[in-house]
C-alpha cells in the first residue's frame, strides 16, 4: 500500500495543451498556431552577454533579488516605462520566469477557502495555481463586443467577503486584448473599495499594435501596496529558454515572497541574469523589429479568419495571439465531429476542442481549444501568430479547405 499525494493535487489535471503539442510531432508536416513563445532567436548581444558571463566565471549563487544592478536596471526601466517606483533593494525580486513570480505571489497571499477573481478567458496557468494553495477560482466573463476588456459592473458583482485577489492580464493570453486606461483605473477602484490584492501580469506589455498603449495598474494611487507586478524577458527579448523573469511589490509584500524564493529557487541563474540586464542596457531596435513582424502576421491572419463563413473574430491589439469564435461553424456539426472522431477514440469534449482535433487530424495544424481558458471559450480557437508568415498562410488554408467539408 504505497501512501497518498496531496489532495491538493487532486483536481489539477495535467496541461491538455502540451500533451496535444507532443502528439504533433508525430507529424513532420505539422504546423503550429499552439506555440505561445517567440519564434525568433534571442537578440545577439543578449547572447554575447551569456557567453561573456559563462566565461568570466558567472556560475554560482547570486543574492536572493538577485544582481543589484539588475534590479537596478528594471528599477529603472519601471520608473521610465511604467510610471511607478520600486526600491531596487529590497522591492524587486529576480525570478525563474513570469512562472515562479505568479507562483510565489499567490502563493505568499492565499488561504484555504480564499477567491480569486479571473477574467474569462485567463491564461491557463491561472486556475491550477489557485487551486494548487486550496482557493476557489471565480470566473468573469467577457466579451468580444467589448474587445475583451472587463465590464467593471460584472467584475464587482462577482466580489464576496471571500475575494482575496484578482489577476489582470493585459495584454492577454489568449485573446490579445489590451485594457484601456480606463478599465485598468475602474479594476483599480474596485480592488481599493473591496481591500483586494491584484496580481498583474505584465509580460506582453512590449507587444502592441496600432493606437494601443499599455498601462500598469501598480501605477494608480494607492495600488503599489496590494499590487504584485509580473513580468520578464521571454516574450519581449524572445528568450523564453532562459527562465529569467521578475517580481515587483511593495517591501511589506516582498518580506513574505522571499520567504518562498529563498526555500523554492535561492535565486536566478547568474548567466541568464548577466543576460537580462544586457536585454535592458542594450538596444531595443530588435523588440521593435520583431513586433513588426508579429504585426504584419496579425494583418494576415485576421484577414484570412474573415474569410470563412460563420467565424467571428476581434482583432487583437497586443500579445501574438488570436481567438477566433467558431460558434456559427460548429453549431449543428457537432455529430459531424464525433463521428470523423470515432477513430481516433478521442473522448467526449467541449465544442472547442472537438474542433481543434478535428483540424488537428484532418490538416495537421495545431491550434488550442478556447475551453482551455476558460468557460467563455467553449466555442472559440486560440492561434498564435509566432510562426512564419509562409506557414500561418499555409495553415489558414488548410483550415479554410477543412472546414468547408464539414
Amino acid at each position: 500500500m504505497m501512501p497518498r499525494i496531496s489532495k491538493r493535487l487532486q483536481p489539477i489535471s495535467p496541461s491538455g495543451i502540451r500533451k496535444f503539442f507532443d502528439m504533433a510531432r508525430m507529424f513532420p508536416d505539422a504546423i503550429s498556431l499552439g506555440a505561445g513563445e517567440p519564434d525568433f532567436t534571442t537578440p545577439d548581444h543578449v547572447i554575447e552577454a551569456g557567453i561573456r558571463a559563462l566565461q568570466e566565471g558567472y556560475t554560482h549563487y547570486t543574492s536572493n533579488f538577485g544582481f543589484p544592478e539588475l534590479c537596478q536596471a528594471i528599477s529603472e526601466k519601471l520608473e521610465k516605462e511604467n510610471d511607478c517606483y520600486y526600491d531596487p533593494k529590497d522591492e524587486i525580486l529576480v525570478t525563474l520566469g513570469s512562472s515562479e513570480a505568479l507562483f510565489i505571489a499567490l502563493a505568499a497571499i492565499l488561504d484555504e477557502g480564499d477567491e480569486v477573481l479571473l477574467l474569462d478567458p485567463f491564461y491557463i496557468a491561472y486556475e491550477p495555481l489557485v487551486r494548487l494553495f486550496g482557493a476557489n477560482p471565480v470566473y468573469v466573463p467577457l466579451s468580444e463586443e467589448k474587445e475583451w476588456n472587463p465590464e467593471l459592473e460584472e467584475v464587482e458583482k462577482r466580489i464576496t467577503n471571500r475575494t482575496k485577489a484578482m489577476i489582470v492580464l493585459s495584454p492577454s493570453n489568449p485573446t490579445g486584448a489590451v485594457y484601456t486606461r480606463e478599465t485598468i483605473e475602474g479594476l483599480a477602484e474596485l480592488a481599493k473599495r473591496h481591500d483586494l490584492f491584484v496580481i498583474s501580469d505584465e509580460i506582453y506589455e512590449k507587444i502592441i499594435y496600432d493606437d494601443a498603449r499599455h498601462f500598469s495598474i501598480a501605477a494608480v494611487p494607492g495600488m503599489k501596496e496590494r499590487t504584485f507586478l509580473v513580468n520578464g524577458f521571454s516574450k519581449a527579448y524572445a528568450m523564453t529558454g532562459w527562465r529569467i523573469g521578475f517580481l515587483a511589490c511593495d517591501r511589506k509584500l516582498m518580506q513574505e515572497v522571499l520567504k518562498i524564493h529563498q526555500y523554492m529557487a535561492i535565486c536566478a541563474p547568474a548567466v541568464a541574469q548577466k543576460a537580462a540586464l544586457a536585454a535592458l542596457q542594450g538596444p531595443q531596435d530588435p523588440i521593435q523589429r520583431m513586433v513588426k513582424e508579429y504585426d504584419r502576421r496579425r494583418q494576415l491572419i485576421y484577414n484570412e479568419l474573415c474569410k470563412i463563413n460563420g467565424v467571428k473574430v476581434v482583432k487583437p491589439k497586443g500579445a501574438f495571439y488570436i481567438f477566433p469564435n467558431f460558434r456559427e461553424v460548429i453549431r449543428g456539426k457537432e455529430s459531424v465531429l464525433d463521428d470523423f472522431l470515432k477513430k481516433y477514440e478521442k473522448p467526449p469534449s467541449a465544442p472547442a476542442e472537438k474542433l481543434m482535433d478535428y483540424i488537428f487530424y484532418k490538416t495537421h495544424v495545431v491550434t488550442v481549444g478556447g475551453n482551455f481558458f476558460g468557460e467563455v471559450g467553449i466555442y472559440h480557437l486560440r492561434m498564435s501568430y509566432a510562426t512564419s508568415y509562409e506557414k500561418i498562410q499555409q495553415a489558414m488554408e488548410k483550415i479554410r479547405e477543412a472546414i468547408s467539408e464539414l
